[in-house]
């Protein structure tokens, strides 16, 4: 690509606006490269995604009966960062729960302690794999069984906990009989076999105090469960505001953007790459500089990466795309009024593509299945990246429990060379999870 074109690219920072009591924005800490074919186009790393904006909504307030400002943001599928916002605002909600990924077994699984001064006592923690949990009073998590295993071992009250931020343990004791507590992770008994490594402290006997930290952190698993919200509920500065930075170095503030539509490719030696049409409700002149933006650690997740199975049975694809449409009303004004919300003006859609190499009986076997079950077949697309933690990964899993060939898209072949196989499909609701759902795992509290 050519300098040339790159000057017609706007630099886009993603934030998301805080409640309209609060009027907070917060900045903007990730973006990602500009990439183009799976490969980073030039050599700084502050080379950033395209985002193009258009519409004739101008600056400050919108003019009576214009459409709104409209915006397109390209995503690469990196399993953490900033750029997932956009997933969760298209579909509407998000869950995340965290994952059992701390195994407690006959290697790690005591500490030996002293209260006050005393003598030396063993707490053992029961076995299995648990989350951490914020704190020990989350039933089933870390926290809870070491602060059960403490106080049968000892006379204290203890509390534990564990901060998603800096992803460290803390044990305390509450109070009463018991002021103080050393933990002898050098010394003790069980040294060998003591928990220390999996809390995150170090090889060493800590002092006697009410309260001990670990040294180390140890790291946490999420599931993020984004589904469809049937109700969409932007409103003013209930959206997305994007800081985007045009070639002649000006700075604009997009403001209460929602995603219209968004766009989900998969192709060989590609990466996966999401594509967000989105819509605002004005355009302001910024007041602070582009906000300082930096890639996520983690890479994107690749072809290579993908599995696909169609009705539980695995498929191999040359590619697949997913459409997801909100298919909102553009216009900002309704009897001469302004609007409050974005809202549907038709039912959302989810549709896309098989593709394959070639037209060939594997192909074909997909047409059979859609035929052969009329309420439709599932399809799930999951991309696995590197490990987090023991057998966790970071992925990105598409769901789509319900999917029929769309007849009125059917490919046509002919000419020399062999047609490629595709299949186009819509993607129905199933009345629990809705037409889509994205499951995304990585080391992230929240998206």
């Amino acid at each position: 690509m050519s300098n040339e074109a790159l000057l017609i690219y706007k630099l886009a920072g993603l934030s998301e606006e805080s409640t309209w009591a609060q009027g907070t924005i917060t900045p903007a800490t990730k973006l990602l490269p500009l990439r183009e074919s799976g490969v980073v186009i030039g050599i700084a790393p502050n080379l950033l995604q395209p985002v193009r904006v258009t519409g004739r909504a101008g600056l400050g307030e919108t003019i009576l009966g214009t459409t709104s400002p409209s915006m397109t943001a390209a995503i690469f599928g990196y399993p953490v960062g900033i750029g997932l916002k956009l997933l969760k605002v298209a579909l509407g909600q998000v869950t995340s729960t965290e994952q059992a990924s701390f195994v407690v077994s006959a290697t790690n699984k005591k500490i030996d302690l002293k209260e006050d001064g005393g003598t030396e006592l063993t707490a053992v923690i029961d076995e299995g794999t648990y989350p951490a949990g914020a704190t020990s009073a989350v039933a089933g998590s870390l926290c809870a069984k070491l602060k059960a295993a403490l106080e049968v071992a000892g006379a204290g009250t203890y509390t534990v906990s564990y901060s998603f931020t800096t992803k460290l343990f803390t044990i305390s004791v509450a109070g009463g009989v018991v002021s103080a507590f050393q933990l002898l992770f050098s010394t003790g008994t069980n040294a060998a076999t003591s928990a220390r490594s999996l809390l995150g402290f170090a090889s060493a006997d800590t002092t006697s105090q009410a309260s001990h930290v670990a040294g180390t952190a140890t790291e946490v698993v999420f599931s993020h469960a984004i589904t469809i919200l049937d109700a969409l509920t932007y409103g003013r500065s209930a959206g997305l505001t994007v800081q985007a930075k045009v070639a002649d170095e000006k700075v604009f503030d997009i403001l209460d953007a929602v995603v219209n539509s968004l766009k989900i490719a998969y192709a060989p030696n590609q990466e996966l790459h999401f594509d967000a049409d989105m819509q605002a409700r004005k355009v302001d002149a910024s007041v602070a500089t582009l906000a300082s933006l930096t890639a996520p650690s983690v890479k994107p997740l690749l072809y290579s990466q993908a599995a696909f199975t169609l009705n539980s049975v695995t498929k191999s694809l040359a590619g697949l795309d997913i459409s997801f449409n909100n298919n909102l009303k553009t216009d900002l004004f309704a009897n001469s009024r302004y609007r409050t919300k974005f809202v549907r003006g038709g039912l959302r859609s989810v549709t896309g593509t098989l593709k394959f190499d070639i037209t060939d009986a594997d192909t074909f076997a997909l047409f059979d299945a859609f035929n052969l079950d009329s309420a439709g077949v599932p399809l799930i697309a999951t991309f696995t990246g590197p490990v987090i933690k023991g057998a966790l990964t970071y992925s990105i899993a598409m769901n789509m429990p319900l999917v029929k060939w769309n007849f009125d898209q059917i490919p046509g072949g002919g000419g020399v060379d062999a047609p490629a196989g595709e299949v186009p499909f819509i993607a129905l609701d199933n009345g629990s999870t809705g037409e889509l759902s994205i499951t995304v795992q990585n080391n992230e509290p929240s998206i």
